[in-house]
């Protein structure tokens, strides 16, 4: 069996992770209609989040893979050229940190070094994202959340505050005149 060569690689052309000449380049970003993650963007920059947008994308292969989807289709098919040993280069704007075309990469090289393997044989694509955080920080796991603050207690405005005529106002209105030309219901009826 050849050497499997899939890494993922970063769009904006960092020298350090530029392609060899040799590699099959493939735009994984949401710009490709299968490959992309589509439907789970990032609300802020922090780890935690960007680990749980990539749980989602691995919860969306393995959904893909009981279905025999498009992308369990198109990660077989790459999985058959890495076999052959086709050099391949997933890329996306995320790289060097991680990316969910790490899942991608991962799930390419376990077709590859098992061929004939159906998609839903393997392990779950979410397995390999513990190591892609691995000595990123002191902890990826969900931020503890604090405990809701109580609502201010209402307080009533002191009497000494209140003038006697405004407290008394609503009281001392008189009351609506009934029009004479009104019916008891009040729907504007002429009384018989």
């Amino acid at each position: 069996m050849p050497y499997l060569s899939v890494l993922v690689g970063n769009l904006r052309g960092d020298p350090d992770y530029a392609p060899d000449r040799d590699e099959t380049l493939v735009r994984g970003d949401r710009a490709h209609p299968i490959l992309g993650n589509h439907g789970f963007a990032m609300k802020d920059k922090t780890l935690y989040e960007r680990r749980r947008v990539i749980e989602e994308f691995a919860r969306r292969v393995d959904f893909d893979a009981r279905q025999n989807g498009p992308l369990t289709r198109l990660l077989a098919d790459f999985g058959e050229r890495a076999a052959r040993g086709e050099k391949l280069r997933f890329q996306c704007w995320c790289s060097p940190l991680p990316c969910h075309l790490h899942v991608v990469a991962e799930r390419v090289k376990l077709l590859a070094a098992n061929p004939g393997v159906r998609a839903t044989d393997l392990p779950p694509a979410g397995s390999v994202i513990p190591e892609l955080f691995l000595g990123l920080g002191p902890s990826v796991r969900a931020p503890a959340k604090p405990a809701p603050k109580p609502a201010p207690p209402i307080a009533p405005e002191p009497l000494a505050a209140i003038k006697p005529a405004e407290a008394a106002a609503p009281f001392l209105a008189p009351p609506p005149v009934a029009s004479p030309a009104l019916s008891r219901s009040g729907w504007g009826r002429p009384k018989n």
